[in-house]
């Protein structure tokens, strides 16, 4: 009993290190956001200021049709699929049939901005920027931007989930009905430093770099975890 409780807190013990290797590396993306932008109330480095419409081609909600478990369509990303830490969740995708012309309005694609407008106060305001090759539909709960010239989406969501973007969130969120909500107007009308586009680019880099670490390490976490169901049914 020792032996096999020894090598369940080993594999545990991985498993934990491996989690906090994930949050040091989400911590480093906001480091280098800070280091490269300095303070965002400050402004210390002189930009120039404006509003995120002024840093969007398009702003779009997305579809309120009803989605299916049944892999039929494409799939569609939902509220739930975007994390408070500022990624996109693709663990439990359900899937929508869109016609031609729905195509256009209703999907995501590589580069572009999702904003999560309603949930709850803690967590409306969710925003990851879409990195996949292959395009996704997205739900009414979500906001899509699409970058112009003057941005970078990596930018946009480095600024809007630093704890400075993050009271901004939770200041603006409006309760209706057990729900907080920031709509598209509310939302394009949030104030942010515009530094060039070159450094946001440069930050944008930099960023899937570290997303590159990440997906080792979660890739290791799901082994461990694998690793420890396979001990656990062998064992008992």
């Amino acid at each position: 009993q020792k032996k096999i409780a020894q090598v369940l807190d080993t594999v545990f013990e991985l498993w934990e290190l491996r989690k906090k290797q994930l949050e040091k590396l989400d911590q480093l993306i906001k480091s280098v956001f800070y280091e490269m932008f300095g303070d965002p109330v400050q402004n210390e480095k002189g930009w120039d200021r404006g509003v995120i419409g002024d840093l969007a081609e398009s702003i779009n909600y997305g579809t309120s049709q009803k989605a299916n478990t049944e892999p039929e369509g494409i799939p569609i990303l939902r509220m739930n699929n975007i994390t408070y830490e500022g990624s996109i969740d693709y663990s439990d995708l359900k899937y929508i049939v869109l016609s031609e012309a729905d195509n256009k309005k209703y999907l995501v694609y590589k580069g572009d901005l999702l904003f999560n407008r309603t949930n709850s106060r803690e967590l409306v305001g969710k925003t990851a920027v879409y990195k996949r090759d292959e395009p996704m539909a997205f739900a009414g709960y979500l906001i899509r931007l699409v970058p112009n010239e003057k941005a970078n989406s990596e930018y946009i969501s480095g600024y809007l989930n630093s704890s400075h973007g993050k009271k901004i969130l939770y200041g603006m969120a409006k309760n209706i009905i057990g729900m907080a909500n920031i709509n598209a107007k509310e939302f394009s009308s949030i104030p942010i430093p515009i530094p060039p586009i070159y450094l946001q680019n440069k930050y944008a880099d930099i960023v899937s770099k570290i997303e590159e670490q990440k997906s080792l390490v979660k890739q290791s976490i799901d082994e461990t975890q694998r690793l420890f169901d396979s001990l656990m049914s062998k064992y008992f």
